[in-house]
This record gives structure tokens, sequence and C-alpha cells, in this order.
């Protein structure tokens, strides 16, 4: 069973970093084993069907993937956590430390399950895109792609505001969560999107299904990557917070997966 063994390894190279790290450097507040194990093996849900799916050598594998795994898992959220948080940055350097040794870790489970004889480069497939549109019109679609994730950033966040509403005016104890000002919320989203994208790039450009598969294999991997592992990994937030953000950003996931589909994969 090859594909429960690398789903196995995969929780297991994921949970580690980000259970024992902050014990090691007695931090206040870490997911169980258990939790960490469950977060893992849903990623990899998400990756082993997109990175099977890549024309991808084992050294690109590792390489993609870990910058993947790293912005789209911890990066991102790690952003919004110190904006939307009043007071001082909850992140915490163990949680810096365990992004960037479990995204390795996973990645390296990834490479080591490739087919080694791949040799594809996701430097070749930029530089064919753009012999292909040209640096202006990949540039226009970089930028396009960075404007529709925070106009569909805001469009899912408003709808979902009144499932979330007294978490964030209520003062709940703990939590310490505040929504900033439209001044800062966009120019954050924008610049989200650009990062996003700019990680997502490589993987995109080397993914050869078209259509729907294209869309399935990126949306399973965005929305798990960076909505439910990072939503079962945040001590201190309640059960029912962390279920609505976590299908809050699935759906976001799902709609923006369509705007770059639209851009790069046609």
């Amino acid at each position: 069973m090859p594909f429960a063994l690398e789903l196995l390894a995969v929780g297991v190279a994921y949970a580690l970093p980000v259970w024992a790290l902050p014990r090691l450097l007695a931090s206040s507040q870490s997911s169980g084993p258990a939790t960490g194990l469950i977060s893992g093996m849903l990623l990899g849900l998400g990756v082993i069907p997109l990175c099977g799916s890549l024309q991808l050598s084992p050294l690109w594998i590792t390489a993609v993937f870990w910058l993947y795994i790293l912005v789209f898992g911890f990066v991102l959220s790690f952003i919004e956590a110190a904006v939307f948080t009043a007071g001082p940055s909850p992140i915490r350097k163990s949680d810096l430390c365990g992004a960037v040794l479990a995204s390795g870790l996973v990645a390296g489970v990834l490479a080591g399950f490739a087919t080694t004889n791949q040799t594809g480069s996701p430097l070749a497939a930029i530089e064919a895109h753009v012999l292909e549109v040209g640096y202006a019109a990949l540039i226009g679609r970089i930028a396009l792609a960075a404007t529709a994730f925070m106009v569909i950033y805001n469009v899912v966040g408003t709808s979902t505001w009144p499932f979330v509403r007294r978490y964030y005016t209520d003062g709940s104890p703990g939590l310490r969560l505040r929504i900033p000002k439209p001044g800062v919320i966009i120019p954050l989203q924008l610049a989200r999107g650009l990062l996003a994208t700019l990680v997502l790039l490589p993987i995109l450009l080397t993914c050869p299904a078209r259509g729907f598969e294209g869309w399935a294999l990126i949306a399973l991997a965005v929305g798990l990557t960076s909505g439910v592992v990072p939503c079962m990994n945040a001590p201190g937030w309640p059960i029912y917070l962390r279920a609505v953000h976590a299908v809050e950003i699935s759906i976001f996931a799902a709609l923006q997966t369509i705007a770059w589909c639209w851009l790069f994969l046609t």
C-alpha cells in the first residue's frame, strides 16, 4: 500500500516538528501529537496527488514543495495572525522553526516517494510559458491573480463574518482577535495574493492536468494546506471558530483556484 505508507510518512514528518518543537523551546501552546499526525495526513491527502501529477525530478520536488508547504501551510496564516491579533504577535520562535522543519521534512518525503526517472524542471516550464505569452502577459496574469485573491478573500470573508462576529467584537478571553481597517486589509491581501501566486506558479506551470482535473488537484491541495490544516493547529481557538474558518478558507481556495487555472492552465 504505497499511498497509505506515503500518507503516514507525511503525517509523521509534519507532526514531529509541529508537536515537539514548542515543547523543546518551552513555548506555551502546541497541538497534541494525535492532532499533529491527523493534520499531517490531511496535508498528505492534498499534496500527494498533486505531487504525483507533476513531471519533476526529486530534487525539484523537494525545492518546490518545501516552498509551497512553508508559504501555504504556515506563512500566509502567520501573516494574518499577526495582523488580525491585537497586541503582541502570537507567532513564536518555535512556530517559525517548526514551519521550516516540517515543510522540509514533508517535501523530502514527497521526493523520496517520487518516480526517480523524472527530470522535469519548473525553470524550463516558466521559460516555455514566457516564450508562449511574453513577459508582459505573465506579469499581467500574476497581477490579475493577486487582485482576484484580494477580491475573493473579501467577498468570502464578508459572507462568513456573521458566523464569527462575536469572537472579534466581544473581547473573547485569550483570543485577542480584531478586524483591521480596509486600508490595511486590501494591501495585505494583495501582498498575500502575490506571494501565493509566485509560490504556486512553478506547480501550476508543471501541472499537466487541465480542466476539472487540474482545478480539483490544486483546489484540494490549497484548501487542505492553507485552510483545514492550519485551523486544526490553532491552540486556544474554540472548535467552532476553527471549523468556520476552515470551511471559509476551503471555499476561498476553490474559487481562487478557478482564477489560477484560467490564467495559467488555459
